[in-house]
């Protein structure tokens, strides 16, 4: 049986995140990245809003958002600490790391104000 608890998934995504992009890539036929640009655009997002993208992972949905908009604010929120050290990475190499910022949690119990 599956171990669903938020502390053993985020260890699984520990242990392949840094291969984690290749693997979406591949899998997917890069479909991943067409599926983020439509999202980006259907979200219109608008100057100053903020964005909380949950499971961000890697952080590619986050990014996009981030350079839609030059003036938006981006949260990701992911269980695994791995995944998020590569989203920061991916933010501050694009210039974003004044407008994004990236915490450990879980969706089931996010730690924000509605």
């Amino acid at each position: 049986m599956l171990d669903k608890k938020p502390t053993t998934i985020g260890r699984m995504f520990d242990r392949i995140a840094f291969r984690y992009d290749l693997i979406n890539r591949v899998l997917s036929l890069c479909i991943d990245q067409t599926w983020r640009r439509i999202t980006v655009r259907n979200l219109a997002v608008e100057p100053g809003d903020r964005v909380l993208d949950i499971a961000t992972g890697t952080g590619d949905l986050a990014l996009r958002v981030l350079q839609s908009e030059k003036t938006c604010r981006v949260v990701g929120i992911d269980l695994s600490q791995e995944m998020l050290a590569i989203a920061s990475l991916k933010s501050v190499r694009r210039g974003f790391s004044d407008r994004s910022f990236f915490v450990n949690g879980d969706a089931l119990l996010l730690p924000f104000h509605d």
